[in-house]
């Protein structure tokens, strides 16, 4: 069942003190995968998942311990090679900050498709999430309303894309009027449907990433399986951007592919 909030407000996703122990229960000394290494993943995940801002002070090795269980040359382990990847800075006789790696913007040219025309088969959910970036990318004012939409397809009944997908309220909210049923159609099928709106383009960018529980979970996958993370932005035929969109493939058996025409 397809869920849409009647709004969600534009909010900046602070940091609140979260700890880590949501993460204990999947920490597991019998996996192929070295304890230190599991504990390394687990707080590039949380560091990711939470939108945690560069120069925030992170957790002490003591208290990484105590919140997963695991001991302190582990957890000393697993953050010497954070440090090194570029995820946390750490100076003498001070806490661990958030650093973040710089990134490589690669871009790939494709037909244009949406996922509807690319998948025939879906299914739906829901969630809550609010994302700052939204407010610029779909040109909104910091706490306007939009309409958001969470989206679980499926591949010959395997879970294979997250879809979160946001839109302006003030343009979009019909969609909150039409049947659920509806929403069995491709997205901008029913946007051309009862908004006169087609995509013209679409800016996209690709990067890999590590699970969420949430999306482990949706997807049915282990957190340390791969997983690729697509955001995008569609355009109408105006150039106005109309849709913010972040979907995760399940990695292990999804291939992107493109075609490029040397000029």
């Amino acid at each position: 069942m397809l869920i849409i909030y009647k709004y969600i407000k534009m909010l900046l996703q602070a940091y609140k003190g979260k700890d880590l122990s949501a993460y204990r229960s999947i920490l597991d000394e019998n996996h192929a995968l070295p304890l230190y290494y599991q504990l390394e993943l687990v707080i590039k995940n949380f560091l990711d998942s939470e939108d945690i801002s560069p120069g925030t002070a992170f957790f002490s090795e003591k208290e990484i311990a105590e919140q997963l269980g695991v001991s302190r040359p582990t957890v000393n382990k697993a953050i010497r090679n954070l440090i090194k990847k570029g995820y946390l800075l750490r100076s003498r006789g001070k806490r661990s900050v958030v650093k973040k790696p710089n990134n490589i913007s690669l871009v790939f040219l494709e037909e244009l498709l949406s996922f509807g025309e690319m998948l025939k088969k879906s299914n739906q959910d829901f969630s809550y999430k609010t994302i700052h970036k939204i407010t610029k990318v779909l040109n909104l004012m910091e706490n306007e309303d939009v309409v958001f939409l969470k989206r679980l397809r499926y591949v010959n009944q395997e879970p294979i894309i997250i879809v979160d997908s946001y839109l302006p309220y003030n343009k979009y909210f019909k969609l909150l009027e039409i049947p659920k049923k509806e929403f069995s159609k491709d997205l901008y099928s029913l946007i051309k449907e009862l908004f006169n709106v087609s995509v013209h383009r679409s800016s996209r960018e690709v990067t890999a990433v590590q699970m969420t529980l949430e999306d482990a979970a949706l997807l049915n996958v282990e957190i340390w399986e791969s997983c690729l993370r697509l955001f995008a932005i569609a355009y109408d035929e105006n150039e106005e951007p109309f849709e913010y969109f972040d979907s995760r493939f399940k990695g292990n058996n999804c291939i992107l592919r493109t075609s490029l025409l040397r000029k």
